[in-house]
């Protein structure tokens, strides 16, 4: 761990009381100057850490900044804060994710940017992706047949949800197949890519790229997407720190493996959509129509039925809503 990471957690460890610098440099076997130059860095970092001469050092809050030492002490298996990478800035998590893997990286567990300069989402489109926000890949090395990993995507969604929801209270939908909406905007994407194994033509890596508006002020989206862009926190409004969120996500996605297998999580998918029911246009690579999505499947297809009657079931493709005045009644939800 790095000087101001352990200096953080003998701050977080000692729950906002004080800490003498000769203490924490006792405990931590390094210098005076290096706890002073470790709280400064922590403090660039975001984190609130009042100095009183003769008293030392107390954590106040740990701010909203996002690094390994905030995530570490929300994850339900703490030593995987060594396996996190925070950096600056990046073209996207999903490609650096991907460049640490055929780089031969075998350690890394997930990649976090607080900027991004292209992120990604489906069919090539841009991601925007302000400061504030929650941007990461999780890389995964599942054991699942290719009829099973077509599920990772709409599981992650779910994960996702279940995240935001334990530590904000707010409940996102799913709009088909991997976009998360509150209060009828967008406040997430999700885009899941695998790294085949050439040898055995297996998949050998799966890399899930999120990207969260977490706490945006209306100002910073664009006007070209003010009706479309939302995020997870209301502007002006309290909320729990960013590196809480990280690291419920990254716990939600532990247990991804095994709701893959045991297909459990459909009906939770089904009862989130905001499709379901509705009328939609349908954008395939080949052709667009309009139908009413109807279900969705234990597969996470979706089932449309087309103005003719035919039920197609989607299995790629993108779908947006039409105005809620042509409804229909829903199927599928619990």
């Amino acid at each position: 761990m790095s000087t101001k990471g352990s200096i953080i957690a003998a701050l977080e460890a000692a729950h906002g009381g004080w800490v003498t610098g000769g203490n924490l440099a006792a405990a931590l076997g390094i210098s005076r100057t290096a706890i002073w130059k470790g709280v400064e860095a922590a403090r660039r970092d975001g984190y609130r850490i009042e100095s009183v001469t003769g008293r030392g050092y107390r954590l106040i809050a740990a701010g909203d900044s996002l690094s390994p030492e905030s995530i570490r002490p929300h994850l339900e298996h703490p030593e995987l804060a060594g396996r996190i990478v925070v950096l600056p800035v990046l073209d996207s998590t999903n490609a650096e994710a991907k460049r640490r893997i055929l780089a031969g990286d075998t350690d890394t567990a997930a990649v976090f940017a607080l900027r991004q300069t292209g992120g990604r989402g489906r069919r090539g489109r841009s991601f925007f992706s302000p400061p504030g926000g929650i941007y990461m890949s999780a890389i995964l090395r599942p054991s699942l047949d290719p009829e099973q990993s077509v599920l990772i995507t709409t599981a992650a969604c779910v994960c996702v949800c279940r995240a935001i929801r334990a530590v904000t209270g707010y409940d996102p939908e799913i709009k088909w197949v991997n976009d998360l909406f509150l209060r009828g905007k967008k406040i997430c994407g999700i885009l899941t890519e695998a790294i085949t194994d050439m040898e055995s033509g297996s998949i050998g890596s799966v890399v899930i790229g999120i990207g969260i508006n977490y706490c945006l002020n209306q100002e910073e989206i664009p006007a070209e997407l003010a009706d479309i862009v939302g995020s997870v926190i209301p502007a002006g409004e309290a909320h729990p720190p960013r590196g809480q969120l990280a690291a419920e996500i990254l716990n939600q996605l532990s247990g991804l493996e095994g709701m893959v297998r045991a297909q459990d999580f459909i009906e939770e998918y089904r009862a989130r959509s905001m499709i379901l029911g509705r009328k939609v246009r349908v954008f395939t690579p080949v052709e667009e129509y309009d139908a009413a999505a109807i279900d969705i499947g234990r597969d996470g297809a979706l089932e449309v039925r087309t103005p003719d009657g035919r039920i197609v079931c989607l299995r790629s493709g993108e779908v947006t809503i039409r105005p809620k005045t042509d409804s229909l009644p829903k199927r599928g939800k619990i």
